[in-house]
């Protein structure tokens, strides 16, 4: 599955085109190679890709020029290759480290100096999502503790992308009442992690644990505790910013098993005819592609409304999220009835993509649950 071609497809306007072709080049010929050598083992992060899509300004596109928008389509590219890197979780980190006072006091060199390292690609930082106060898992995995040089956290997080790969990981914990962010180096004292049978092998979680891990005063990110309002107005606004990325990752996963479904329909000849000819076959294509552009109208409106802060954002960006945690599956599994047999092979990069969007599906929340929040902002009136 060599989707090196499809990348500048041309459904793309022009200035995605542009994105999309930086993306091509720096793929090159086997654009999942990466993905594999991570499934089956053979090798870490390639961290020489990493710096190479950073000086290509991949990194840090949220707060770039062009905002989320342009954070979207370099997203679909990364699904489309079914990259491992933890792209989306080291750009929501530097979203959240780049706003104004987000570290406490004095800590401003020390934060500028994190920033640069990871628009440079020169570290990599995972996102503790799978346990976020006000949103999905529990809420208790990890406790802060005040001390006399800082912090003292105790306790688990849940599902970490990447854990023991990445440099930094952003994380909430329980604080003063409330809930307060931090930023934990990876390899700090104390710090242990527990490795998961993940079902997208290309991206692995891990469990974290965190038994005395001393932190000082400057890894507190944002507002500590109580204090107006703690961490959890920057979390709402990172699962914002992560929600359409998060859909776009599995938009171009699905265009990826799409258009290797229509390459496959018109060279599998069956009854002297190829099987893109029969209606069966061509019904199912026509509502799998359907799906993706109708995934792709609901992703550009969550874009829109995160980057305009419009007052119904969390509301769209759920919408999003759930159509599409139900339309990737099925678009998979359209695309796996037309490649038949060849699906079921390992040597066939297909698992890779059916893995990726149902593990997808079940990331930052599920389908129920972002149906079940439309209804209660609905409810709220919000």
């Amino acid at each position: 599955m060599n989707n090196t071609a499809a990348i500048a497809a041309g459904w793309l306007e022009p200035g995605e085109a542009e994105v999309a072709a930086t993306f091509a080049g720096l793929v090159g010929a086997s654009p999942l190679d990466r993905a594999r050598a991570v499934g089956e083992g053979r090798r870490g992060l390639d961290r020489t890709f990493i710096q190479r899509a950073a000086a290509a300004g991949l990194f840090g596109q949220t707060i770039g020029a062009g905002g989320i928008a342009r954070a979207c389509i370099v997203a679909e590219q990364w699904g489309r290759t079914a990259s491992p890197e933890p792209w989306l979780e080291t750009n929501v980190v530097i979203e959240a480290l780049s706003g104004a006072g987000v570290f406490a006091a004095g800590a401003g060199a020390g934060r500028a100096a994190i920033l640069s390292d990871l628009q440079a690609g020169r570290a990599l930082a995972s996102w503790a999502s799978g346990d976020l106060p006000g949103f999905w898992g529990r809420d208790d995995g990890v406790v802060a503790t005040e001390a006399a040089d800082g912090f003292v956290l105790n306790g688990e997080l849940s599902a970490v992308v990447h854990a023991d790969s990445v440099d930094w990981i952003l994380l909430a914990a329980r604080d003063a009442g409330s809930f307060s962010q931090f930023l934990l180096p990876a390899r700090a004292t104390g710090v242990s992690f527990a490795p998961l049978n993940s079902l997208d092998i290309t991206r692995p979680s891990l469990n974290v644990r965190l038994d005395n891990v001393r932190l000082d005063a400057a890894a507190l990110v944002g507002a500590r505790g109580a204090a107006r309002g703690g961490a959890v107005a920057d979390i709402a606004r990172q699962v914002q910013v992560a929600l359409p990325l998060a859909v776009s990752q599995s938009i171009g996963a699905m265009r990826a098993v799409v258009d290797t479904a229509v390459a496959h329909a018109r060279a599998r000849v069956a009854f002297g005819r190829p099987i893109g000819s029969f209606q069966a076959v061509k019904h199912m294509l026509v509502d799998a592609s359907l799906g993706i552009e109708m995934s792709a109208a609901m992703r550009d409106a969550a874009a829109r409304a995160v980057a305009a802060g419009q007052d119904d954002a969390a509301e769209i960006v759920s919408m999003a999220k759930a159509f599409v945690a139900r339309t990737g599956i099925d678009v998979a599994h359209a695309a796996w009835q037309v490649l038949g047999g060849m699906a079921y092979m390992w040597e066939n990069d297909f698992h890779l993509y059916l893995r990726r969007l149902t593990a997808d599906a079940a990331a930052l929340g599920g389908e129920v649950w972002h149906n079940e929040n439309v209804v209660t902002l609905q409810e709220k009136g919000q």
